[in-house]
């Protein structure tokens, strides 16, 4: 599977599932989302986001009381080269309901 190089140049969006498999390393996913974390990091790739997905990952780390786990998550979408959070205006969140 080329998945990198099938998603050509530019920005990537990247939604809340992706930075839970990479964060928790899932055996089965983490070898097709690594690639792109890499080429963030390495200034090669941009992924983007919305401040949704930090709302989404959140919530089972605060749930389960993993205070240290949700810190990662917030410094991974926030403070990570390569990674930028966009804001969702309301219309586009009324379109992202009903998709």
């Amino acid at each position: 599977m080329g998945l990198i190089p099938d998603l050509g140049p530019g920005p990537v969006g990247v939604d809340t599932a992706v930075f839970i498999y990479f964060m928790e390393e899932d055996p089965q996913f983490l070898p097709l989302v690594l690639p792109l974390f890499s080429g963030a990091d390495e200034g090669k790739r941009e992924l983007v986001t919305s401040a949704l997905t930090l709302l989404e990952v959140l919530v089972v780390p605060y749930r389960a009381g993993n205070r240290q786990l949700a810190e990662r998550y917030e410094q991974l979408l926030t403070r990570s080269r390569g990674i930028r959070m966009v804001e969702l205006t309301r219309d586009q969140r009324r379109f992202q309901a009903c998709a």
